[in-house]
């Protein structure tokens, strides 16, 4: 009896996933067709269905009848090839127990098996939201992606792929599930990023620790406004970017790419206290961006990469009052960028070096206008203590030089940064990131008004964050993450020694 369902049950499937392997897309579109039809094919319909209860002969009139019987006849008149059946004891289910998984995963079903995949997507994200096990999340999270493929949505498909990994019962399966959605990526043309949070922090303007300006070698005091000094507020800030695929080949790829960001500060009730003067959007800001890439693999070893962009930002503008304010009618500068990068594989890692020049054009005085020049190397690759995988290891090391023709403004900047993400604990359903860094900021001839600062201004920063994130934490394609971020500034001219400490909420969405 068994067997004769299971076949009944694999030859329900098959229409749907047959059809799915007509959408465009190219060879890796098709291979991820088929690796999701197999996938699919093993997965059992009676998904948190009780299979020891008795089944009627005859379909439930009333909302009366046991939730387990209902779930066990709709997936024999779906076994049977009823659809018209199960669907009425799918919505049944749905009428008596809308937080319940098993009925929209049924609706799911029916509506794939009649080739309604915008039903199905729909239903099957249903199911996946009122998931309660990881067995739940994954079988319905596998036929969304089904239904999204067969839409000719690629990028959702290759999401839900994702969302699967998260919730595989097993380390093949997630492999499996990684894999299709790497495939589903690779076919799709587009490729973005969406995020967003907020962040609260003690210092949200860059403001100084102390209200008193002390300069090394100078026998004078200022004493600093309540706008000059740390204020504590909340950040909100929104990045989104994209890419589109305008060429492909064997050895190389072309995009066209996009990305903005804004930012958006709230003072607290003390920071207005400090400075009655300042609002939020004195310390806003927003950047828009615009370019092209090319990546052009030499061998198998190495490849280079180049970059062409140009963009607009809006930060806070000297308007008439006495504080900056931000007037997001009216431009800071406008930029083009160039860069050159060499990638190759070195190490059991890839190394990555790159150099860049950025043209800067102030909209309000033309002594601010800014050439810059950059100069990056970086190595990321697998982290082995004893020849077992640890995490994964970034190591990062660049220099920026910025000339102006405003006198005291040029200024060089250099960074140094490591990024660990471990390995956690099997089973643990939360990724994690570690990072810490240097950076030194070199101010050649410098002055405090008309004061000359001592063999020029020297800024040292030390940072540290850790990022906490879950991928399994799903809501609306959005998966959260958090953020602690630690710094502390040391100068020779105590305007410019600060420190900070924030904890910031954030979503994420990959397309």
């Amino acid at each position: 009896m068994r067997s004769a369902r299971k076949r009944a049950d694999l030859r329900n499937r098959r229409p749907l996933m047959a059809r799915a392997g007509a959408c465009r897309g190219g060879a890796a579109l098709r291979r991820a067709v088929l690796a999701l039809a197999l996938a699919l094919g093993t997965v059992p319909l009676a998904a948190g269905a009780e299979t020891a209860a008795p089944v009627p002969d005859r379909t439930p009139d009333t909302v009366d009848t046991p939730l387990p019987v209902l779930r066990i006849a709709g997936l024999r008149a779906f076994q049977a090839g009823d659809l018209d059946l199960a669907l009425r004891i799918a919505e049944a289910l749905v009428a008596a127990a809308p937080g319940d998984s098993f009925g929209h995963f049924l609706a799911a079903q029916i509506a794939a098996q009649r080739g309604d995949a915008g039903p199905a997507l729909r239903a099957a994200a249903r199911a996946h939201d009122t998931a309660r096990t990881p067995v739940q999340r994954h079988q319905s999270a596998e036929l969304a992606a089904a239904a999204a493929l067969k839409l000719g949505r690629t990028g959702r498909a290759a999401r839900w792929a994702e969302t699967a990994a998260a919730a595989a019962p097993d380390p093949a399966r997630a492999a499996r599930d990684r894999a299709i959605a790497a495939r589903l990526r690779a076919a799709s043309p587009w490729r973005g990023q969406l995020s967003f949070g907020f962040t609260p922090s003690s210092n949200v303007n860059g403001g100084a620790r102390d209200r008193f300006n002390v300069i090394d070698g100078v026998p004078v005091v200022g004493i600093l406004s309540g706008d000059a000094q740390a204020l504590s507020g909340v950040i909100g800030a929104l990045d989104a970017s994209a890419r589109y695929r305008l060429g492909a080949s064997a050895r190389a790829r072309t995009d066209l790419r996009g990305r903005l960001s804004i930012r958006e500060v709230r003072l607290s009730d003390s920071a207005r206290a400090q400075a009655p003067g300042a609002r939020g959007s004195d310390f806003a800001s927003a950047s828009a961006e615009i370019g092209l890439s090319h990546l052009r693999s030499l061998d198998a070893q190495t490849a280079v990469t180049l970059d062409l962009g140009m963009g607009r930002a809006w930060e806070a503008a000297p308007l008439p009052g006495p504080v900056l304010r931000y007037d997001p009618r009216q431009p800071s500068y406008d930029f083009v960028t160039a860069s050159a990068g060499l990638r190759r594989k070195l190490g059991g890692g890839l190394a990555d070096l790159s150099a860049g020049l950025e043209r800067r054009i102030d909209a309000q005085n033309a002594l601010d206008d800014a050439h810059i020049r950059r100069l990056a190397l970086g190595w990321t690759g697998d982290l082995r203590l004893g020849g077992v995988p640890r995490g994964q290891l970034g190591l990062s090391w660049s220099v920026e030089t910025t000339d102006t023709d405003r006198p005291g403004f040029d200024h060089v900047s250099r960074r140094l940064m490591a990024r660990l993400v471990p390995v956690l604990p099997a089973g643990l359903p939360l990724g994690l990131a570690l990072s810490a860094g240097t950076e030194a900021l070199d101010y050649r001839r410098y002055n405090v008004g008309f004061i000359p600062v001592p063999g020029g201004r020297h800024d040292t920063m030390i940072f540290a964050d850790a990022e906490i994130w879950s991928d399994r934490l799903d809501m609306a394609g959005f998966s959260p993450r958090l953020r602690l971020r630690s710094l502390s500034v040391s100068s020779n001219v105590s305007r410019f020694e600060r420190s900070e400490l924030s904890l910031g909420l954030g979503l994420r969405h990959s397309f």
